[in-house]
């Protein structure tokens, strides 16, 4: 009779134990998809001074202008492409290219672009993707780990 108690305990351990590594795991999966959602952000954040300066500073310089913009651009798509390798995987493809679109469509490195207040609704409409990006990422990560 004994030995059953014992066994019994044993398996009883067993299954803690693996319950609280499976609860660990989420936890360090939750914390690491912060973390990006938290890197994606910033990124959008740079993307959209980067566009601003590009955009509306005539003094900028634009060809350090467009790099930032073309780095902030591939960071973010990298982050996002992470978002897909979840079990839960985040749709941010549309939010993503209307930012893309916005940024880089008109005159982006054109050789007929005058920085000015001509561009400012085109500012406005980058902020406004980006918030809408932002936001849906929030969404999916409280959706996924709440």
């Amino acid at each position: 009779m004994l030995c059953y108690f014992t066994a019994f305990g044993v398996v009883a351990t067993l299954f803690g134990l693996l319950y609280t590594n499976s609860q660990n795991n989420q936890r360090q999966t939750r914390t690491e998809f912060r973390s990006k959602v938290d890197q994606l952000n910033e990124t959008l954040n740079k993307l959209v001074i980067a566009s601003q300066n590009y955009y509306l500073d005539a003094q900028s310089i634009t060809a350090k202008e467009v790099a930032n913009i073309h780095h902030a651009i591939n960071s973010c798509d990298s982050l996002i492409s992470q978002f897909h390798e979840h079990e839960t995987p985040a749709d941010l493809n549309t939010e993503f290219f209307a930012l893309y679109d916005s940024v880089t469509g008109n005159d982006f490195q054109s050789d007929n672009l005058q920085p000015g207040q001509q561009y400012s609704g085109l500012c406005n409409s980058i902020s406004i993707n980006k918030e809408a990006l932002t936001k849906q990422a929030e969404k999916w990560f409280k959706k996924t780990f709440q």
